[in-house]
């Protein structure tokens, strides 16, 4: 955003559709007036919107269409806004705190602390991970065990520890999550369903195969149904789920669904504490970073509503102006059918309705 802010483009861009802007505006009124003779100008006489009212009903229809298309626009981007943001994103991301900013201190101090973190009444699960899930990831080439280096395919990598995709409750379509209690799973390698496509594989055919992303084989242990880690507009890409690396970034708390958020919260910055009095305790919730995938939706709905405000008005303006020209142009007619007792209800249904007709 500051880019463009900062790019000399913009402005010409603006200038040029200003100028044009009112170039446009002033071309028909300049065209009307050039049409009539001068002492009839002097005197007033001249009807700056001429005789003929198709330029002004083409104007008011113009203006409508754009109206309909802006609301049209609008209504449909709501819509699927908020199909996006009701669509189960694969995962549950309720009640789930990343305790992140962590320090060496208790990093080195992990599995005590978590052992520590369980006990704790309201908590239900506790995991660690070296990338926060649905806020980037790291990507990486992969084969089957025995093909080329140069039939290497592109895939994106989370690092984790085993209990992650327990906590995040993804959904296992063969084979097993990693178990903390096997070593050998440190090793190993989960795959998505989109991964298992991209290799042509079965899910239930892939497990048991080895992968190779840089010179030691990693078997396939399990495989976990796609789920969005980016927004639902995107098609979900190969993934995969490593456990070898011991970097801890953030450590996920999945709180139990009845349980007091702050006191809980509270318990666990206590016991955080008890590993480094210095610590402050930073966290941000699963919850919203899946929210936070559609903002761009949420500032362009937030354009097009007031733009359509904005032509709504102008639209009423537009109508208003065309009612009254309608009017002014038909005094006359107007006085005659009083005479000859029409109603003014009569009057104003006549005139709305070929004024509305546009």
């Amino acid at each position: 955003f500051t880019a463009v802010l900062g790019s000399p483009g913009l402005y010409v861009i603006l200038i040029v559709v200003y100028l044009a802007t009112i170039l446009i505006s002033g071309f028909y009124p300049a065209l009307v007036l050039s049409r009539a003779e001068v002492i009839h100008l002097i005197q007033g006489t001249v009807n700056p919107a001429g005789d003929k009212k198709m330029m002004l009903k083409i104007v008011s229809v113009f203006q409508i269409s754009i109206t309909i298309l802006l609301l049209a626009t609008l209504i449909g981007i709501n819509a699927q806004t908020r199909y996006l943001k009701n669509l189960s994103p694969g995962y549950n991301p309720e009640n789930i705190v990343l305790i992140h900013n962590l320090n060496e201190e208790l990093v080195n101090h992990y599995p005590a602390l978590r052992d520590r973190l369980l006990n704790i009444p309201g908590v239900e699960n506790v995991a660690a991970s070296g990338h926060y899930i649905g806020m980037g990831y790291s990507g990486q080439g992969i084969r089957l065990y025995g093909d080329s280096p140069s039939q290497s395919k592109t895939i994106s990598e989370y690092r984790i520890l085993p209990g992650l995709c327990n906590l995040y409750q993804f959904s296992l379509v063969s084979g097993r999550f990693f178990d903390p209690d096997r070593e050998a799973d440190r090793s190993g390698v989960l795959l998505n369903e989109a991964a298992v496509q991209m290799l042509e594989y079965t899910p239930e055919d892939i497990v048991g195969e080895s992968l190779v992303m840089w010179e030691d084989p990693m078997d396939v242990i399990g495989v976990i149904k796609d789920f969005h880690y980016e927004s639902a507009a995107n098609a979900i890409e190969p993934l995969m789920f490593t456990a070898y690396s011991d970097r801890i970034r953030n450590i996920p708390v999945r709180m139990e669904s009845q349980a007091d958020i702050p006191a809980t919260l509270d318990q666990i910055n206590r016991t955080i504490k008890s590993f480094d009095q210095d610590y402050i305790m930073t966290q941000l919730y699963a919850a919203d970073i899946y929210k936070e995938y559609y903002t761009d939706e949420d500032r362009l709905q937030k354009i097009l509503a007031a733009g359509s405000i904005l032509s709504i008005i102008i639209v009423i303006m537009g109508i208003y102006a065309l009612a009254s020209h309608n009017i002014m142009s038909r005094t006359k007619e107007i006085g005659i059918r009083k005479v000859m007792g029409g109603s003014t209800r009569k009057m104003m249904a006549m005139i709305y309705r070929s004024t509305l007709l546009w």
